[in-house]
């Protein structure tokens, strides 16, 4: 972290405080206009993923399905991640990240396969 806040070849050149401007010119740099509309991107994209699947679910009478869809989602996107850089081999992710995915949905499948208004205990 200590190395990353050193860093200043990054920086925007120096300048003065902006006279009569709602923001300040330093802000309006390229690479930092750049940096913060990639930003936004992704962050538009992945919030709505979540949105996307949740009503797709709903779509197809599967509501509680959503939270299952988006973890095993989830698990999928760091298995991929940390398979991809080698920190774990992928059969270990699959044997340790598949089964917890399992678990934590169990409760909602289990209401699912119960139908509405009937009681899953």
């Amino acid at each position: 972290m200590a190395g990353v806040l050193a860093a200043t070849a990054s920086e925007p050149p120096p300048g003065g405080p902006s006279r009569g401007l709602l923001v300040d010119r330093r802000l309006l740099h390229r690479r930092f206009v750049a940096l913060f509309a990639a930003n936004l991107a992704l962050g538009c994209f992945f919030g709505g993923i979540g949105v996307a699947v949740t009503a797709f679910a709903l779509a197809h009478r599967a509501g509680a399905l959503a939270g299952p869809i988006m973890a095993v989602a989830g698990a999928a996107a760091v298995g991929g991640g940390v398979g991809r850089f080698g920190w774990a081999p992928e059969f270990l992710l699959l044997t340790a990240l598949l089964p917890g995915t399992l678990l934590a949905a169990y409760p909602l499948l289990r209401d699912v396969r119960s139908g509405p208004g009937r009681s899953s205990a």
